[in-house]
């Protein structure tokens, strides 16, 4: 019996995605607390959740003497209908539901279905690109389970939604772009509506939104002036309904459309433009460009080497001057990321693994991974299983690392504590998963949670790798199944 590629690709993501999860603690938990505030109250503040136990936060606003969310609302907003249908069904039963069952299963409908769709969809991106579907895979996979992509899935954060309404935002355009017959009002419609849910869900995005706007342009170059009017109207159409919420969400908690929540906060403390970055261009900060990508304590290119492959489909593409806008759009999307994020306060990205604050980016890497030579397959392979292996220890260990950056001291600084040595991730995150083990208290996984596998605590990474590589194995034996029916009919 065959089974269609994309099948397979939906379990390994699947099975990636909710194999982990890490209670959201304060980012997660004011988006959480805000969602109970509208579906149990028909409020808006948090006045009845902000302080209470398993659901407290300090990453809340004060306005008009009640607290507030201080996020961008998309995954709130997006959670809202799951919340709904949970909260109306336990309470006709009577079931009183566990805090941790709660964010459990909103990670899991919101966050981690992100995650699948965004690893589906830049395994579409590279399907344009190359014919090859298992290099497709390989670069897919690479990025999904090898980057910060992977983590995030299991924390209730908005980037990984985020990543992937660029994504498809970004498909659908490549789509257009390699095929101008598919050209059409409704393909820009959804292309505006997912780069509005992009932004309402992460503000940091809109200079990347920025770029995709002018790929857009650039897709109708050669279309009449009327045609323009009408895809851009489109693309406008589109963007307005989440635009529209975003303003009606602000009114409702504000009194003001315009107004953001990172405006109001619940200290004397003086507003952070650092947090709205994607909004305002500061001064970039070369120091902190070098901690964001090439430094092994923190550095993006450590943490995920097999980005490094990234350089290699550049050269091709300036080599053969193939897919050359494409190019332009990654190296846009990636530059003036990193480089805002260097020019704000906290570029660190607060006490949490990694550069978080590029993960938005993370998806564009897949036009540069498929631009490379095919015999380069093998290699990306090994640095992408590398890669997720990296991505392994927080996982297993703490998504939200207490971490500094001490100016002062030009150096980081952990648990309040100076860390002096080579990787924050394997010199602090491996020996908190050992720690853990030794006292049988590890982070939630889906094999550990199964009460009746003997040694579960030992093998649950284990049984995971296992039945990924099956799932691996059996994709690569479908698409060379496939690849010789094709042959043989040519």
């Amino acid at each position: 019996m065959r089974i269609k590629p994309i099948y397979i690709l939906t379990a390994i993501l699947a099975l990636a995605a909710v194999y982990f999860y890490q209670d959201p603690q304060w980012n997660g938990n004011t988006r959480l607390d805000a969602l109970r505030a509208v579906v149990e109250q028909g409020r808006f503040n948090i006045d009845a959740y902000q302080s209470r136990p398993d659901w407290a936060t300090g990453d809340k606003v004060f306005f008009n003497g009640h607290y507030y969310l201080d996020k961008a609302p998309g995954v709130t907003l997006l959670a809202i209908p799951f919340y709904f249908v949970i909260y109306k069904i336990s309470t006709a039963l009577g079931i009183a539901l566990k805090a941790s069952l709660i964010k459990h299963a909103l990670t899991t409908l919101v966050i981690e279905t992100s995650f699948v769709v965004n690893g589906l969809a830049m395994y579409q991106i590279a399907r344009l690109i190359s014919p090859s579907l298992w290099k497709a895979l390989v670069a897919s996979l690479s990025l999904s389970l090898g980057t910060m992509l992977w983590p995030y899935s299991a924390v209730f954060y908005g980037h990984v939604p985020a990543a992937m309404f660029l994504c498809i935002a970004f498909y659908l355009l490549f789509m257009m772009s390699k095929a101008p017959e598919k050209i059409a009002f409704g393909r820009f419609f959804w292309a505006g509506l997912c780069m509005g849910f992009a932004f309402i869900t992460d503000y940091t995005t809109a200079s990347i939104i920025a770029g995709l706007m002018l790929y857009a342009i650039y897709i109708l170059r050669k279309q009449n002036i009327f045609s323009i009017i009408r895809y851009g109207i489109g693309g406008a159409l589109g963007a307005l309904i989440p635009l529209l919420l975003l303003s009606m969400w602000n009114f409702l908690n504000f009194g003001n459309p315009i107004i953001l929540g990172y405006s109001y906060y619940s200290t004397n403390q003086k507003p952070s433009l650092g947090l709205l970055y994607g909004l305002f261009f500061q001064n970039p900060n070369l120091s902190a460009l070098y901690h964001l990508t090439f430094d092994p304590q923190f550095g993006l290119f450590w943490q995920s080497p097999v980005l490094l492959l990234a350089l290699v489909g550049c050269f091709i593409a300036v080599k053969t001057k193939s897919h050359r806008a494409e190019i332009l759009v990654f190296v846009y999307t990636v530059a003036i990321t990193l480089l805002m994020n260097s020019g704000i306060d906290i570029w660190w990205s607060g006490h949490a693994f990694g550069p978080r604050y590029l993960i938005a980016a993370l998806p564009f890497f897949t036009i540069p991974l498929m631009l490379i030579p095919d015999s380069f397959i093998l290699g990306m392979g090994i640095l992408g299983v590398i890669s997720a292996a990296q991505m392994l220890i927080p996982l297993l260990g703490q998504v939200q690392i207490v971490i500094d950056w001490i100016a002062s001291r030009n150096q980081f600084w952990v648990e309040n504590k100076p860390f002096t040595g080579f990787s924050v991730l394997w010199q602090y995150g491996l020996p908190l998963i050992f720690k853990s083990i030794r006292n049988d208290t590890p982070s939630w996984t889906l094999g550990y949670a199964i009460r009746f596998i003997p040694y579960r605590l030992y093998l649950s990474l284990p049984i995971l790798a296992g039945v990924e590589a099956f799932l691996i194995g059996l994709f690569h034996k479908q698409t060379k199944m496939e690849s010789l029916q094709a042959a043989r009919n040519a």
